[in-house]
């Protein structure tokens, strides 16, 4: 899915402490919300993690409780301690490059884009400095400094990264605006740096042969497991696919179509969404989708939905996470009680006002029924899968860093009907006495269907509280206007119609202004997914 200035959530991926047993989590799991209120911003410390303010997009927890949430807005790293309580662990929240050999909460830190973190077993947390193109190191002291620099891959930049168990870095370059920028790389502790997978053209091609010699598409998520297979989100392509330790690649979850279908059945013939997070637990790989699900694939290669229903909400802490709503699922990563955790926020720029919309601002967990007995030993993650195929791989030269700064989005949560019309529930009528129309669902919600959107069209349900007129703004992941659809309206339920017939399948945003002349009200910005 294109997102060339709409990057969002990105994910801890990596080597870690993990227990050797079987990961704990699926459906029936309780979900509960970890750190954030569900508001913007960059408050909190030294009080609890649940009522502090932040925009999270990948996280990492070590063998002592410890939770590092990376937050690539404020250009901060947050530390949870295992009592709950919240505080800034790196950053000032000023941009730059700045602070090396001293205290990590001086430093300047390039988070805008993205970051994915991890920590070794000496308790050093290493971070991607994404705008200032290098790997950054917090020891257990508190110092930063640099472990690598990354050096030159214009026409892209360094998305999402992990650590394999030689301590070689293992990065995926994402492109500028679509431009042929789509590698997997290797970067040795020295600066070395190998092709993994990409022709660095945009495209799909390739599998069951050298990946070297594939075409990927903005690869955006990136898991090891114990056997040193490499998986990383194919997202251009709606797929996963794997790097097995001699250099093949081949596809293991999706078959190339946009959507939400499949489960209980074989992983590489479902489709799936915009995968934001992969993460592997007991031998099971989880991935976030950021239309509201997260999903994982057994060891044998089913595919099941364990969280969301595609319906922007935090709704259903303390139940069972196969009846939650989640808004934008993104980066994901597993303690060392195998409970999982998913970073849920998002960022839309909206051109007109050019201003950026903020939503979710939450990391939710989802608890394992696993009592850890197992010794921690240090893996990137668990069991292998598929066979390995042919090898190749291809050099690049490292360079000095580079100092783009690409500019930052992150995109939106919104809301899905999950059945073919909208199920409002019944509130106070706001409309004026005599009004004898449809109750109303909640002044200020709207609804799209079908959800998720398919065929010729998609309607938006809401709500007038006096007659007036009402416009319906359409944008894609970049925040570009594509719709404005401008209707006179009475009071009552509503529906406007789009046609989405040029849609290419992915995911879109609309928000309702309701304008009653002597004022009206904005609706909070929606999601709707489009699948062909």
């Amino acid at each position: 899915m294109m997102r060339e200035t709409a990057i969002i959530l990105f994910f801890l991926l990596g080597a870690r402490l993990v227990f050797a047993q079987t990961c704990c989590v699926d459906g029936a799991s309780t979900i509960t919300t970890f750190a954030g209120t569900g508001n913007p911003g960059n408050s909190g410390d030294g009080g609890p993690a649940t009522l502090a303010d932040l925009i999270p997009v990948s996280g990492y927890t070590d063998a002592a409780g410890n939770t590092y949430i990376v937050d690539a807005v404020n250009n901060v790293i947050r530390k949870v301690s295992p009592q709950g309580v919240i505080s800034t662990f790196a950053g000032t929240g000023a941009s730059g490059l700045f602070g090396d050999g001293g205290p990590a909460t001086l430093a300047h830190l390039g988070l805008e884009l993205a970051s994915s973190i991890m920590g070794d077993s000496l308790g050093n947390i290493y971070f991607l400095d994404t705008d200032n193109y290098r790997i950054r190191v917090v020891d257990s002291g508190g110092t930063i400094n640099t472990a690598v620099t990354i050096g030159s891959l214009s026409p892209g930049f360094p998305q999402v990264m992990t650590m394999d168990p030689g301590g070689n870095f293992i990065v995926g370059v994402y492109p500028f605006s679509g431009s042929g920028a789509n590698w997997i790389v290797k970067v040795t502790p020295s600066g070395a740096m190998t092709t993994l997978a990409g022709t660095g053209a945009t495209g799909f091609s390739g599998d069951g042969g050298p990946a070297t010699l594939a075409m990927i598409g903005e690869p955006d998520a990136i898991a090891l497991d114990g056997a040193g297979n490499i998986y990383f989100n194919d997202s251009g392509n709606s797929r996963v696919r794997r790097i097995d330790p001699s250099g093949g690649i081949t596809t293991v979850v999706g078959d190339g179509t946009f959507g939400h279908t499949g489960d209980g059945g074989a992983a590489v013939t479902a489709e799936i969404g915009d995968t934001q997070g992969l993460v592997f637990c007991g031998g099971s790989l989880y991935l976030s989708d950021i239309a509201g699900y997260l999903r994982v694939v057994s060891p044998g290669g089913i595919i099941s939905t364990i969280a969301g229903n595609g319906v922007e909400t935090d709704s259903g802490d303390g139940g069972p996470a196969s009846s939650a709503s989640l808004n934008f699922p993104g980066g994901m990563w597993v303690d060392h009680d195998q409970s999982l955790y998913v970073a849920d926020s998002a960022i839309v720029p909206l051109s007109s006002p050019p201003v950026d919309l903020f939503v979710g601002n939450r990391v939710r967990k989802i608890l394992s029924a696993c009592v850890p007995t197992a010794t921690p030993t240090r893996t990137s993650t668990s069991t292998p899968t598929l066979t390995p195929t042919a090898t190749s791989t291809a050099t690049l030269t490292p360079t000095s860093t580079a100092t783009a700064t690409p500019t930052v989005t992150l995109s939106p949560t919104a809301t899905l009907s999950p059945t073919d019309t909208p199920t409002p529930t019944p509130t106070p009528n706001p409309c004026p006495p005599g009004y004898t129309g449809p109750e109303p669902p909640d002044p200020g919600t709207c609804f799209t269907y079908p959800a998720p959107a398919k065929g010729d069209q998609v309607r938006f349900a809401y709500f007038m509280r006096q007659s007036g007129s009402a416009e319906i703004l359409v944008r894609n992941e970049r925040g570009d206007l594509l719709a404005d659809l401008a209707q006179p309206a009475i009071c009552g339920a509503q529906v406007a119609v789009l046609d989405i017939r040029s849609y290419a399948a992915g995911v879109y945003f609309y928000q309702v202004r309701l304008n009653y002349g002597s004022g009206g009200e904005k609706l909070a910005l929606k999601k709707f997914v489009v699948v062909k």
